[in-house]
């Protein structure tokens, strides 16, 4: 039986309302929703996500559990869509740029590729944004300059199929400008040899 969009929006969406009351044991069909939704309506997906990470920020800032709230629900939506989508998703949310990069417990590959979202829709600002979150994010489990150096890394891939494997002029500078802030010599040693390809 097929049912129109408006029909299966408003499924997705009934269902979340019921399942968010208990998330720790709806959490997997509450991504779902969220997924789901963001096929039919970008927006609401984005506040339904906000809405998870706001009402459960002791979980994004466990290190334990940020991923389920953060990294996961970003991969899911890319898996009905793109990373590009997913990156103006959360470009677009104040709250879920400060959470996602800010206050998550866990920066993973998901968030790198959000960032890499961004240099590939040309919106400069937010991946500088996005950074500077990052590198002051009290919770963060992993060192700026891993996460730096996978970024880098990760733009490299075939799966962003970057012209040439190169970057606009634009995000070279910011991956520059933030791989100068790093102080140890073999961490800033491997960075350099990362950004050379763009240089």
């Amino acid at each position: 039986m097929n049912i129109d969009t408006d029909a299966k929006k408003d499924i997705i969406l009934n269902s979340f309302n019921i399942l968010k009351d208990d998330v720790s044991r709806n959490l997997s069909k509450i991504v779902s929703c969220i997924a789901k939704m963001s096929t039919y309506d970008i927006d609401m997906s984005k506040e339904m996500w906000t809405y998870i990470v706001k009402e459960n920020i002791s979980h994004v800032s466990n290190k334990s559990t940020a991923y389920d709230y953060c990294g996961n629900i970003a991969y899911e939506i890319e898996r009905k869509t793109t990373w590009e989508t997913v990156a103006k998703l959360v470009g677009d949310s104040n709250d879920l740029k400060k959470i996602v990069f800010g206050e998550s417990g866990d920066i993973c590959i998901s968030t790198n590729y959000i960032i890499i979202g961004f240099l590939k829709n040309h919106d400069f600002n937010l991946a500088q944004e996005a950074l500077e979150l990052i590198y002051n994010n009290k919770n963060n489990n992993r060192s700026f300059s891993t996460i730096l150096e996978e970024l880098i890394e990760e733009i490299k891939t075939e799966e962003w199929s970057f012209p040439n494997e190169q970057l606009d002029s634009s995000g070279v500078e910011i991956l520059l400008q933030w791989s100068s802030i790093i102080t140890n010599p073999v961490e800033k040693a491997r960075i350099n040899i990362a950004l050379l390809d763009y240089l």
